[in-house]
């Protein structure tokens, strides 16, 4: 099967998942519901970009590039801005974190206190629902199934992810220091015992770094959306599996690096950097098999994420020697194509990409 006819049967087995599942009692829209509509302010006298790309690195810690030799990121580095020193939010979990990511929200305020799928879509605005908004379009690309609650098919016109699952998992809450606790429990056990290595699923196989960049290299160049969002799943999986900073969690980011390689090929070969403007980050980092201890919220390997921003304008070699939160991602991808954010967030667009 080619990678044009898979996209849509993967989407149509997510469309039939839904129909068999209602939203528990957290707040969630529904499918048919209208998307969210904000307020937006603080918009550039002209956008800088006509197009912006995010891509996510789940679980990248700053100081694995040298480690990995991920030599697409470091050239990235090297022709853009570079934050070394950027924040994810607390707790640092991935779906709490890209929530902040692509509603400029903080953890508290955003209501994502979930780290599993679960059904219905996200009532808080996005960068989504602000491109859909002004009437332009987004896509998603994403590797894992929980990234369906922020994938709201009334604001983003094309979703390549996993299926959504047949069963919601149980319903999780790491607002509640217990649950912070038993998840840390869990973590400790799993250390004492060998990594299970279990088959990959058709939607794992599909969704894999090389896989979700040939669908950007197929798709993109066609439609050129004004957002795209893309998440790459390999060093948490490696790290959760055999440790971060070990030889598997290395190996992830090294995939990461060639599917970055051929994005950024993708980008060039159509309008290049004077036209798009990317985005290169991660929700969190990672010690031992885990990425959050509550005893240490502020461990910085579980907290300090890379930020990387190439684009019109931009200047090569900037290093922004403070911290960015995670959370200042989304006004800035929305500033740069011309966009203001909705009013009341906590991010702020980095005015040092946007100068």
């Amino acid at each position: 099967m080619t990678l044009r006819r898979l996209v849509p049967v993967l989407l149509f087995v997510a469309a039939v998942g839904y129909s068999a599942i209602g939203c528990a009692d957290y707040p969630a829209l529904k499918p048919g519901d209208p998307p969210p509509v904000a307020t937006l302010v603080g918009a550039p006298e002209k956008p800088r970009a006509e197009r912006v790309v995010i891509i996510s690195m789940d679980g990248c810690r700053p100081d694995a590039f040298d480690a990995a030799g991920a030599e697409a990121i470091k050239k990235l580095i090297e022709r853009g801005a570079y934050c070394p020193k950027a924040e994810t939010v607390r707790p640092s979990i991935t779906l709490p974190s890209h929530t902040a990511m692509l509603t400029g929200l903080d953890f508290v305020r955003h209501g994502v206190v979930w780290n599993n799928y679960r059904s219905g879509y996200i009532v808080r605005p996005t960068v989504f629902s602000v491109v859909n908004q002004v009437g332009k379009k987004a896509a998603m690309l994403f590797s894992k199934d929980k990234f369906h609650f922020l994938a709201n098919p009334a604001c983003v016109s094309w979703i390549y992810g996993p299926p959504v699952p047949n069963k919601v998992p149980k319903q999780e809450d790491f607002s509640d220091p217990d649950q912070l606790k038993e998840m840390l429990r869990k973590e400790e056990e799993s250390v004492k015992k060998p990594a299970k290595q279990n088959p990959a699923s058709p939607g794992e196989m599909m969704t894999t770094a090389d896989m979700l960049a040939r669908a950007f290299a197929s798709a993109w160049p066609q439609q050129k959306w004004p957002l795209t969002f893309v998440h790459f799943r390999e060093p948490d999986e490696n790290g959760h599996r055999k440790g971060w900073m070990g030889p598997e969690y290395i190996e992830g980011v090294r995939s990461v690096d060639k599917a970055v390689a051929s994005i950024v090929e993708t980008i060039e070969k159509n309008g290049g950097f004077e036209k798009t403007a990317l985005i290169v980050t991660a929700d969190h980092g990672g010690s031992g098999r885990g990425h959050y201890r509550w005893m240490e919220p502020n461990k910085p390997e579980n907290v300090t994420i890379p930020w990387i921003c190439v684009g019109p304008g931009v200047p090569a070699g900037l290093k922004i020697d403070r911290v960015i939160h995670t959370y200042d991602t989304a006004p800035t991808a929305l500033a740069f194509i011309g966009l203001g954010s909705p009013a009341g967030i906590d991010g702020k667009a980095v005015e040092e990409v946007l100068r």
